[in-house]
């Protein structure tokens, strides 16, 4: 019985390790970037962008080419949803917030929400499109599922070797 005892100490202590690594990680935050290769601002935009990801390593740069089709529906969805301009590029989507610039003052509101979405649950560009229709193509962040097919993947993987030890158990 104190071998039971042990292997179910070991399982909890090592679900609760990973719970708490998980939960300790920043959040992952998605900023929708709308360019095209021809646009100088965008250059700019992006150059500004790729110092803040730098700063920030859990900001997620998802970029969009507006020439390709998909891209622009999705651009002009976006920019629907958040109230600019969709004639207007850059576009930039990051939270609650749509820019169709990158001056001084976007990058430091962009600032202010990875800050705060790197304490609390914020939505993504994404989440905003899924919100606003079910049937648009949408790229998405799997992250949080991964974290649930792992935590599946552990408690099926514990309960199977608790089973297979109680067998020999029962043999013995």
């Amino acid at each position: 019985m104190p071998k039971i005892r042990f292997i179910q100490i070991i399982f909890i202590l090592f679900i609760l390790t990973f719970s708490l690594s998980v939960s300790a990680q920043k959040r992952n935050i998605e900023l929708y970037f709308f360019y095209s290769p021809l646009c100088s601002a965008c250059s700019q935009a992006e150059t500004s962008l790729g110092a803040l990801k730098t700063k920030y390593p859990h900001l997620q740069i998802k970029k969009f080419e507006v020439f390709e089709k998909n891209n622009q529906k999705m651009y002009s969805t976006l920019a629907e949803i958040y109230q600019i301009n969709s004639n207007s590029i850059p576009g930039i989507f990051i939270e609650e917030k749509g820019f169709n610039n990158c001056s001084l003052t976007t990058i430091s509101e962009i600032e202010k929400i990875l800050i705060r979405c790197a304490q609390q649950e914020c939505n993504s560009p994404a989440q905003k499109l899924l919100a606003n229709s079910a049937k648009k193509e949408i790229p998405s962040s799997k992250f949080n599922l991964n974290i649930v097919y792992v935590i599946l993947g552990v408690l099926a993987l514990g309960f199977i070797l608790i089973k297979i030890f109680f067998k020999k158990r029962k043999n013995l």
